[in-house]
């Protein structure tokens, strides 16, 4: 678990390795919420599967603070929590399980507010909060990916993937997987494209991504670079 602060806590560690630790059971929490609507067959059995789709992470979970200076530890813990807002830095929680792709991160707000110690915290060894935590897109992220020139972009993660492209001075021709093109026009100061539908703001640009377990390419300009991230549900597996 890494700060906006700078402060980091193995939560799977012990007294003697981290002053923040995550009690037995607690990261059990942190997977995708999955929102289905399922149609029953008229008459009949079972039912027809609804989209998958991933709600938001609103969770509770508990954290163990153990310290010699517990006023202290208390102090950083609650200082790099904030609640969710655009501009706000999250709490990372990053996920180290073996999964074929490496490490996954929890990008990690508050949903409500941190609960008041019942013992003040300079009269005490040990306490447990309970932080009600929040992630708006619901999904872990994975380490940034990039490339350039003819990109291959292999998505497999849960849900479609869409590069940003990231370049300064002269633009040109973008072609998408699907064959159309598009122009970045030149900028004079390093510029981010974004592909995705809900923040694209290019006109003539084409919100084209990859779908979960698919794969597709991009040939860009000299000097433009994609990136992009995986998202998954489930970053223990």
């Amino acid at each position: 678990m890494k700060t906006p602060h700078g402060d980091s806590w193995d939560l799977l560690g012990s007294p003697l390795t981290s002053q923040v630790m995550a009690p037995l059971g607690a990261l059990q929490t942190l997977v995708g919420s999955v929102i289905r609507n399922d149609v029953a067959h008229p008459g009949g059995v079972g039912v027809i599967p609804g989209q998958t789709k991933f709600g938001a992470l609103q969770v509770p979970m508990e954290f163990y603070l153990e310290s010699d200076d517990m006023a202290g530890v208390d102090h950083k813990f609650r200082k790099a929590f904030s609640l969710w807002s655009e501009t706000a830095e999250p709490v990372v929680i990053e996920v180290d399980a073996g999964h074929e792709m490496g490490k996954f991160y929890w990008d990690v707000w508050l949903s409500q507010p941190l609960p008041v110690w019942s013992v003040r915290p300079d009269r005490v060894d040990s306490e447990t909060i309970t932080a009600q935590l929040f992630n708006p897109l619901g999904l872990a992220r994975s380490d940034p990916m990039t490339g350039e020139g003819i990109v291959t972009v292999t998505n497999p993660g849960d849900v479609t993937v869409y590069p940003d492209f990231v370049y300064s001075g002269f633009g040109g021709v973008v072609e998408t997987p699907s064959g159309a093109v598009f122009t970045l026009p030149d900028v004079s100061e390093l510029t981010v494209i974004k592909t995705d539908p809900k923040n694209l703001k290019l006109d003539g640009a084409f919100p084209e991504g990859v779908p979960a377990q698919s794969m597709g390419e991009w040939t860009l300009p000299p000097g433009v670079k994609a990136v992009w991230e995986i998202r998954v549900a489930d970053p223990w597996s």
